[in-house]
Formats: structure tokens, C-alpha cells, sequence
């Protein structure tokens, strides 16, 4: 198997901007609004620079099948909550979707000896770090290795990517871009964006256990966050037709 990353630049440099992530055994709450905010914003400023900029919502109907609790997520509902703060996705994409992307992903990296099986874990993991991409007792693939299959997707669609997402997903998205790297995948091309929301319940997907089979390592801001700070400069100096609330950026992590 070939990934290939095909960029259409005929109408300029395209920006594919994900926020407002969501579980369907989920409410929606502080942790979406505040991300659907900043996406929105985001969304604002690439477009009065001249970007082409669409935005994505991706909403996690995969997970909760392995989790307890229903599926109570009133989409239609949902939708109207993000557009109301401004993030009226061109694009959704459900989770489940990418199970196939990630099982030809999958028997990709183990072809090519990036990952295996680890036997006193009983899970495929990606060799370099110990990222879990499998568990073959559940037939469960991990956040990690299906986020890496919606970047390949969105590369298909775009020249960059902007995921905004609350602190608890920093590890997960460093998995992904480990996972990237090994498809010769330019990581240099995805701008995650964190934000803190306050008394936040972490969601059970992305806990370190869930993620890496060995140590967890080092966690680090991305260097996106200086394009936060200088578009958050630019925007006091530049107007912006929107009714997108700025006050919104102090809760953008500091690097």
C-alpha cells in the first residue's frame, strides 16, 4: 500500500480547520464551545488573509461502542449549537468511517516492520515508543492510529490542518504525528491548537493507558502557538467583520 498526499493549489492554499470534536455518548459543554470559538476565529483570519478555509467537524461515534453509556448526542441539535458560535462545519466526519482507512493502515506498518504485535500486552503496537494501534481481543483501533487516517484525509482536501482541542488530547495527537511520520507524512503541515477548559472530565479514549504500551513521554506545546499569539496581535489591529468573542484566546495554552 501507497499513501500519497495530493494538494489541489490551483485556487490558492487551502486550511482545513477541525474543532467542536465530540463523543456521541457525550453533552456538548464548555470544552466544545470553547473550541468551536477559537475554530471559529481561526476560521476568521485565515480567510482575511486570502486562505481558502474549511472547516471540519469530527464527531467520535467509534469509541463509544466500546465505552458504557448510549448514545445521546442530539446531532441536529449540536449543529445548531456550533453555528450559533460561529463554526458551521462544510464537512463531518464520523469516527467508525476510518475503521477500514485504519486496518489498510495498519497492515501497513506491520508489513514494513514499524509495528507488531507486543505479546505480554497482547496488543499491536507501533515499535518506536510503544504507541497502541490495535487491540485484536476487542478488534478495537486506537484514537491514535484513526486520527492519523482523518490528517491523510484532510491532506487529500487541503495544503495545512488547524485541530483545535482541549490539553487532555496533546499526547494522543503526539501518537498520531509518530504514526504520521512513518507514512512520510509532512507533520510540518498540522497545527494542533490546545485550550484548558476548566473542571473538564478527561474523556476515557485518550488517558496515557490508552495511548502508549511503555512510558509515556515528554509532553511539549506545539509551535503553533506563536501563530496564535501573532494572529491574536494582528486581529486587535486589523478588523474583522465577527461577532467571534477574542476574550476566547486566553484560554489557548501558553508555550
Amino acid at each position: 500500500m501507497k499513501f500519497e498526499f495530493a494538494f489541489d493549489k490551483k485556487n490558492g492554499t487551502k486550511i482545513i480547520i477541525e474543532a467542536g470534536h465530540i463523543y456521541t455518548n457525550t453533552a456538548p459543554g464548555q470544552e466544545q464551545e470553547t473550541g468551536v470559538k477559537i475554530g471559529s476565529l481561526f476560521a476568521n483570519l485565515f480567510t482575511l488573509f486570502g486562505y481558502d478555509v474549511e472547516k471540519w467537524l469530527f464527531i467520535d461515534d467509534y469509541n463509544p461502542k466500546f465505552q458504557d453509556g448510549l448514545a445521546s448526542l442530539d446531532e441536529k441539535a449540536y449543529l445548531t449549537f456550533i453555528s450559533t458560535h460561529g463554526f458551521a462545519p462544510d464537512k463531518t466526519v464520523y469516527e467508525a468511517s476510518l475503521a477500514p482507512e485504519a486496518k489498510g493502515m495498519l497492515e501497513f506498518l506491520v508489513k514494513h516492520n514499524y509495528a507488531g504485535l507486543q505479546h505480554h500486552t497482547g496488543k499491536v503496537v507501533l515499535h518506536k515508543g510503544n504507541i497502541i494501534l490495535h487491540d485484536p481481543k476487542q478488534d478495537k483501533y486506537m484514537c491514535a492510529l484513526l486520527d492519523a487516517c482523518l490528517y491523510l484525509d484532510k491532506a487529500k482536501a487541503g495544503n495545512f490542518s488547524v485541530t483545535v482541542l482541549d490539553k487532555q488530547f496533546e499526547q494522543q495527537q503526539n501518537a498520531t504525528m509518530a504514526i504520521l511520520k512513518k507514512l512520510d507524512f509532512n507533520v510540518e503541515t498540522v497545527f494542533p491548537i490546545y485550550y484548558t477548559t476548566p473542571q473538564i472530565e478527561q474523556h476515557e479514549s485518550v488517558v496515557a493507558a490508552n495511548i502508549y504500551a511503555g512510558p509515556v513521554p515528554a509532553s511539549h506545546v506545539n509551535g503553533a502557538i506563536n501563530i496564535v499569539k501573532s494572529l491574536a496581535l494582528l486581529a486587535n489591529h486589523t478588523p474583522v467583520e465577527s461577532s467571534i468573542d477574542l476574550k476566547v484566546m486566553q484560554h489557548v495554552i501558553e508555550a
